[in-house]
């Protein structure tokens, strides 16, 4: 009987656990959807203000490469989220099938970061050359 209510325990701890990882992977998926509306809704300022300097004849080169500068790092600051989102409920679901969901999508998440990672290396090369 000992045995049983122990196994009944640690079944409940494992079900809290499970739930709690998956609060936090909501959590950060909210949080995700945030960081990303607020960079897009930035980069709409930053593209509108360049707009309005190109139509008035003045320099906008500098306002576009901020405004790719500060989309990048929202894009890859939301892509870094949700990797950890990805990983926590992989924690929150061990499977097989959930390790190769998680290695493919962070693969394809990891690359697409680099790239914009060096997209933006490059523009703050760019800025200091320039």
């Amino acid at each position: 009987m000992g045995l049983a209510l122990a196994s009944a325990d640690a079944m409940r701890i494992d079900g809290a656990f499970h739930e709690t990882l998956t609060w936090v992977v909501l959590a950060i998926n909210a949080l995700t959807v945030l960081v990303l509306t607020w960079g897009v809704l930035y980069g709409a300022f930053c593209f509108i203000r360049a707009e309005a300097r190109r139509v008035m004849g003045r320099s906008y080169e500098r306002e576009r490469a901020n405004l790719r500068r500060q989309l990048g790092f929202y894009l890859l600051f939301g892509l870094e989220l949700l990797i950890a989102a990805d990983v926590i409920e992989t924690m929150a679901s061990p499977t097989l099938e959930h390790l190769a969901i998680l290695g493919g999508v962070a693969l394809i998440r990891i690359v697409i970061g680099y790239a914009l990672g060096r997209e933006l290396r490059d523009l703050d090369q760019e800025t200091v050359n320039a």
